[in-house]
């Protein structure tokens, strides 16, 4: 399937059209080995060497994936977690990273804890705000700026576009955790990110039954090989039945994604008049600080952007723009 001439959301409910070559199955197998074949010389001639490094079964998730977010290249992990710590370990201690102080609590408390313990250097700052990102930024020793937006829990929303520019003229990466948004509503990487990270156990997969992360590239460049081999030694991959059941789960990612907008906006128009609640944390309503930038980042996610919803809840964040 030719990912130019289809909508994105045939994309992933069609999984990319795979076809299994050989029994002409329209559903990957679930791929259980460990080691593969070497060469009558003692090569790998087919790509694989070891499960650590990589799986058959993680090819078409990570395919599609990187088609839905725009990307040349994907990589599933073991949980967000682990996703989204690679792209630290990646760089060196003594490294200055810029950091939301509005984000993931555990990656808060990792970046806080291990990560400075281990030598980078982390400053947390208001990522709302610009110029407190270009107040930050350190040219020449920043080499990380890390988002997440909409934030969570306050749904704080970043300008994606004008961050990365930031982050780039300082010689830094821009990495964007669009966990929330998802690519039916947002593309990092076509607003200037380098790095999209998902915690794959929320939206992509959709069903609470499994732990996943992931990356999504905008080249495979040197970076991007740290990245790699980080999973690979580290043993962060994702298992082959959680990447099975990731793929099942983001075929009905776009339908999905646009009720919980759907039944966030009743919601959030709802109790932003009722008397005994003091605000609606919304971007989608003209009172929240976000909103125009949520208007403008929905755009990139497809060309008819219709609404927008946001809301806090016990349940998953809900920002989206609901796409025709």
């Amino acid at each position: 399937m030719n990912d130019k001439n289809f909508a994105a959301a045939s994309l992933a409910a069609q999984a990319m059209g795979w076809i299994d070559p050989v029994t002409k199955a329209v559903v990957p197998p679930i791929h259980m080995a460990s080691t593969y074949q070497r060469d009558e010389d003692n090569g790998f001639r087919s790509g694989r060497i070891y499960a650590r490094a990589d799986n058959p079964t993680f090819d078409q998730v990570e395919a599609t994936l990187a088609a839905l977010e725009g990307g040349p290249k994907a990589l599933v992990f073991s949980s967000g977690m682990s996703a989204a710590s690679a792209c630290f370990l990646a760089l060196a201690p003594g490294d200055h990273i810029v950091a939301p102080k509005v984000m993931y609590w555990s990656l808060r408390h990792w970046l806080a804890g291990f990560a400075t313990q281990w030598g980078l250097k982390v400053e947390f700052v208001d990522a709302d705000k610009l110029d407190a990102i270009a107040a930050a930024v350190n040219p020449g020793v920043t080499k990380l700026v890390w988002l997440e937006t909409p934030a969570n829990p306050t749904w704080a929303v970043t300008d994606i576009a004008a961050a990365a520019d930031i982050a780039h003229k300082a010689g830094a990466l821009l990495a964007v955790d669009s966990t929330v948004a998802t690519p039916v509503l947002t593309r990092p990487i076509e607003l200037g990110a380098d790095i999209v990270m998902h915690s794959a156990t929320k939206y992509l997969n959709g069903h609470s039954d499994l732990i996943a992360g992931a990356l999504v590239g905008a080249r495979d460049d040197a970076y991007w090989a740290k990245l790699r081999t980080i999973r690979a030694q580290l043993g962060t991959i994702l298992g082959q039945t959680e990447a099975w059941l990731l793929m099942r789960g983001m075929r009905t990612l776009f339908p999905r994604v646009q009720w919980a907008c759907r039944s966030a906006e009743m919601l959030a128009q709802k109790f932003a008049t009722h008397p005994m609640v003091d605000q609606v944390l919304y971007p989608g309503l003209p009172s929240f600080s976000g909103c125009c930038r949520c208007a403008s980042r929905a755009a990139s996610a497809g060309p008819s952007p219709r609404r927008h919803a946001s809301i806090c809840g016990s349940g998953p964040p809900r920002w989206a723009a609901s796409r025709a």
